[in-house]
């Protein structure tokens, strides 16, 4: 019985690499999409969506920041009070 190196790819037969770097490493280029080619009205749906997605996550990010920042009042940790006036 021969021992297998631990680095070897035969002692790992599950670590071969699949992901997006392994593909990147083979220079087979993606086709490109003909974005003018379809329907103008799709284009602009998919823009109006992604606008209303990059609202969302705007308005998220603006209510957890007051929310981390009112959380911080109260808090001793952090070192800020609220006025005592």
């Amino acid at each position: 019985m021969t021992k297998l190196k631990r680095n070897s790819p035969e002692a790992r037969p599950h670590d071969t690499p699949t992901g997006p770097a392994a593909m990147a490493t083979t220079n087979k280029k993606r086709p490109r999409l003909d974005l003018n080619a379809g329907d103008p009205r799709e284009r602009k749906r998919g823009k109006s969506m992604f606008g209303l997605v990059l609202g969302t996550l705007n308005k998220a990010k603006v209510e957890d920041k007051e929310r981390n920042a009112s959380e911080a009042v109260g808090n001793p940790q952090c070192g800020i009070w609220p006025n005592a006036d």
